[in-house]
């Protein structure tokens, strides 16, 4: 291992836009690594081309768009799930797609001259790469989802790439506890070959977290919506349980004679024609307003303009938009499904996301009680700049980084390589 100075990390980013919350995190880690350590010499190796600004200013690598790109990975993906016995990118060569015919033609036998690799997301490309490498297990809900939404042939899938790209890491990094836990339980991976750095507020919430009154103002009259709402963002899958939140706001509004206004933003999914086929059938087509994808800017200015988040997901390990509110001062509720309840502590007021009747009787309660807000927003500051600051999140990446590179000089540099999988991508 040449000095610190020297050594080239490369950061993988194979999410996009359209995996939410996922590619948020990505970002994040670019930030806080290459943005913010300069023991290293660090690259973005973007496939899918869909970086940000973030990027701006840090070595960056796309490879061409030959052999088989993400997004066409990801359609054959999900169509093959409904109509063959096996997914389709399982029988696609790593060296056929986008990634292995770059990798292949410009880096053959020298691995790309990286020391390190930090992939963002789950990817058996990893392991094709000839790289030591850290990579990220988000969660394993495919292990706790009904078959509706994963069915045994996704479940297969990502145990494939999951349990394979956990044991051949470095080091595995999980946001949770109960992640470390599942991925020991389900795995066998050794505990203490995993790391767990909680999730922190995306770059561009501390970008505009300064926004002026005037111009949170603009963006609630641009989307001609009410002076107080909640908001919800989130992809429309069904795990999301949009549903349940729909029939909740129903609920008070039959109950009370009241209206509460709901601000949705996020891509659409499965369940996005449920929902809004719902909305519509109770009436509520001019309560709840869908907004699709924003701008940055405008998702923040949203939420320091809600009057509280509502987060119903049925099914999470952890909750960026939840960390996302509590640094901006924006009064949380969200689901009491574990392990929410240790990412908020006392800074939310809990609900269990099955029951519209609980909810229902939660979001009535912060609508009409300020002190109630006040209290919450003031809890989930404290809780955000204690656990969640751009500082600690960074230090915890780079101290993986550093042991990582530790471990690699320890054992020269091995790395275990199959050749079985092509990369999967969410």
């Amino acid at each position: 291992m040449g000095k610190a100075s020297e050594m080239r990390i490369g950061l993988l980013l194979q999410a996009d836009r359209t995996d939410g919350g996922v590619y948020q995190y990505s970002l994040s880690v670019v930030d806080a690594l290459a943005k913010s350590d300069p023991s290293y010499q660090y690259t973005v190796i973007n496939p899918g081309r869909d970086a940000s600004k973030v990027c701006e200013g840090i070595d960056t690598v796309s490879p061409p768009r030959d052999g088989f790109p993400i997004g066409v990975l990801r359609r054959l993906y999900v169509e093959s799930l409904k109509l063959l016995p096996v997914p389709v990118p399982l029988l696609i060569p790593f060296s056929l797609t986008t990634l292995g015919r770059w990798h292949r033609r410009e880096h053959t036998g020298n691995g790309m001259g990286l020391d390190l690799m930090v992939c963002t997301v789950p990817t058996a490309a990893a392991r094709h790469m000839k790289v030591p490498y850290v990579m990220v297990i988000h969660d394993l809900m495919h292990r706790y989802q009904t078959a509706e939404r994963h069915p045994w042939k996704e479940r297969v899938f990502r145990d494939s790439v999951y349990r394979q790209g956990a044991h051949h890491s470095v080091l595995t990094v999980v946001s949770s506890e109960w992640s470390k836990r599942d991925l020991h339980k389900f795995y066998g991976i050794p505990l203490d070959k995993i790391r767990v750095v909680p999730e922190f507020v995306p770059p561009y919430v501390r970008e505009y977290q300064g926004l002026t009154d005037s111009e949170m103002e603009l963006t609630l009259r641009r989307f001609n919506l009410p002076g107080r709402y909640v908001i919800y963002p989130a992809q429309f899958w069904r795990h999301k349980n949009h549903i349940n939140l729909v029939k909740a706001l129903y609920r008070i509004k039959r109950e009370y004679q009241a209206e509460v206004p709901a601000v949705f933003v996020g891509a659409r999914k499965e369940a996005f024609r449920e929902v809004m086929s719902l909305i519509e059938r109770l009436g509520l087509s001019g309560q709840i307003t869908y907004l699709g994808y924003v701008s940055d800017k405008e998702v923040v200015a949203l939420y320091k303009r809600a009057l509280a988040l509502v987060m119903p997901s049925s099914l999470n390990v952890s909750s960026i938009p939840v960390i996302e509110a509590m640094t901006l001062g924006t009064c949380c509720l969200c689901s009491n499904i574990a392990p929410l309840p240790e990412q908020v502590g006392d800074a939310a007021l809990l609900f269990d996301p099955s029951d519209e009747t609980d909810i229902a009787e939660k979001v009535w309660r912060v609508w009409n009680d300020e002190s109630l807000r006040h209290d919450l927003s003031a809890r989930g500051t404290v809780r955000a700049k204690e656990r969640h600051t751009a500082e600690v999140f960074a230090q915890r990446w780079q101290g993986v980084v550093r042991e990582a590179i530790n471990i690699c000089g320890d054992r020269g540099k091995e790395l275990p390589v199959t050749r079985t999988l092509s990369e999967a991508n969410r």
